[in-house]
């Protein structure tokens, strides 16, 4: 999904992913111009990636349980945003991890998300 990465990885500690993104990629001129807003469909694709680089392996999405978008993440007015994970149930072919994507300050929650994962 992402070629030219919106977002870049700036440090990882205890289960925490902080993030920050390219204001200058295009996907922020086409939503929304004048007002960019990282889109829905990314923050899953980045929770899915940050959640493989957690767990350690590849995972592909099976299952979306809660998929919540509390606060629209708006890239150019925020110095951070963090993606947080908590492995819920863990077995040979399935993964169940909650995310909380929040505010770097922890100020502000943008989403939560619970989601089954399969093992590639």
């Amino acid at each position: 999904m992402f070629q030219n990465p919106i977002y870049h990885i700036e440090s990882v500690r205890d289960g925490d992913f902080t993030v920050s993104f390219d204001c200058a990629h295009r996907i922020f001129a086409a939503h929304f111009p004048g007002r960019p807003v990282l889109p829905g469909a990314c923050i899953i694709e980045m929770a899915r990636r940050l959640a493989s680089e957690y767990y350690g392996a590849p995972l592909d999405i099976r299952r979306c349980r809660m998929v919540k978008f509390l606060k629209m993440i708006e890239p150019g007015e925020i110095s951070g945003v963090v993606f947080s994970f908590r492995i819920l149930s863990d077995a040979p072919d399935m993964s169940r991890i909650s995310t909380t994507v929040r505010s770097a300050d922890s100020s502000v929650i943008f989403s939560r998300l619970d989601m089954e994962y399969g093992k590639r």
